[in-house]
């Protein structure tokens, strides 16, 4: 499987943290779309740059309503 499987997995789902990571570590080059998903290594991004991203919500997800 790919990086670029895995990110498109996590935007259908909208796994909002995992899919911040792989944009992030994408941008600063860490990581590229046709690489095998064991070189995606949380630990080479910058924490506090992805809670920045997740914050202003960078992918555009949407939150679902609750219907409870």
């Amino acid at each position: 499987m790919f990086v670029k499987d895995v990110y498109l997995d996590c935007l259908r789902f909208e796994d909002s943290s995992l899919d911040h990571y792989i944009h992030h570590l994408l941008a600063v080059k860490k990581i590229k779309l046709d690489d095998d998903i064991s070189k995606i290594d949380l630990e080479q991004a910058d924490h506090q740059k992805v809670k920045e991203l997740v914050q202003i919500n960078v992918l555009g997800f949407q939150k679902l309503a609750s219907t409870h």
